[in-house]
């Protein structure tokens, strides 16, 4: 999805991601939903995301 996302509203359409930007120290970065808990934190060079930056894979709020 992210492959084949043109601009980060393409992402914000696909309720299952739950797509958002995140707020405070990781402000600038968004969190993706992967699996149950599981999410990945991702940062955008630009907003055409041309190069999509994987910051962090992990389980969200612990086990």
């Amino acid at each position: 999805m992210l492959k084949a996302a043109k601009a980060a509203d393409d992402l914000y359409k696909v309720a299952a991601l739950r797509f958002h930007p995140l707020k405070g120290d990781r402000q600038g970065q968004h969190s993706i939903t992967l699996v149950d808990r599981w999410r990945m934190v991702v940062t955008f060079r630009d907003d055409a995301l041309t190069v999509v930056r994987i910051e962090e894979v992990s389980a969200h709020y612990g086990n």
